[in-house]
């Protein structure tokens, strides 16, 4: 997904980050964006896994940080497919 924004920004020739704030939602929240930037960064770049992905742990339902990052993560698709959506009314769809 977050491949998709920046291939969608070179058209723009703008970043993922301006990307995201030009196209944002009245809801967006800069910190969220950039979060998850860095953890598909870290985790292409550098090998890490920021969601635990390798940790055994039986009781995820009570493992309140990781249902935060779990909302976190349904907030930041939001925002990307809104991003998206708003890109093809406004450049591709005028277009036409």
């Amino acid at each position: 997904k977050i491949c998709a924004i920046e291939s969608l920004a070179k058209i723009d020739s703008i970043g993922f980050s301006d990307f995201m704030k030009k196209y944002r939602n009245s809801d967006f929240k800069k910190e969220i964006s950039d979060y998850f930037y860095s953890v598909r960064s870290g985790h292409f770049h550098s090998g890490k896994f920021h969601f635990g992905e390798f940790n055994v742990n039986l009781q995820r339902n009570i493992d309140f940080a990781f249902k935060e990052r779990q909302m976190d993560y349904v907030t930041f698709n939001n925002y990307i497919r809104y991003a998206i959506t708003k890109w093809i009314e406004g450049d591709l769809l005028k277009q036409h």
